[in-house]
């Protein structure tokens, strides 16, 4: 699941992979901050980032194993996306 907010021209999502049993939440992962967009701030600087979770040794009844790798962007029309880092974001 995700959830974000938007303040002052800059855009903040969250994510966590979550269960629900019973009538109960739990948080299996909290990912962290997964995406974040200060374009439209217009500050010198201004960035977006964005993370992508991959999904590894996945199988029935184990618990899979996640893999966030992390991109950065300039906020020019034609967005050239590079790696950044591996692992949740700080």
């Amino acid at each position: 699941m995700t959830t974000g907010d938007m303040n002052q021209g800059i855009e903040v999502e969250m994510g966590g992979l979550l269960e629900f049993r019973n009538g109960r939440m739990r948080v299996i992962e909290d990912l962290g901050t997964v995406y974040e967009d200060s374009c439209a701030a217009l500050m010198a600087g201004s960035s977006t980032q964005a993370s992508v979770i991959t999904v590894l040794n996945a199988a029935p009844g184990r618990m899979p194993k996640l893999k966030i790798d992390n991109y950065e962007a300039n906020c020019r029309k034609n967005k050239r996306w590079r790696f950044v880092s591996t692992g949740k974001r700080q």
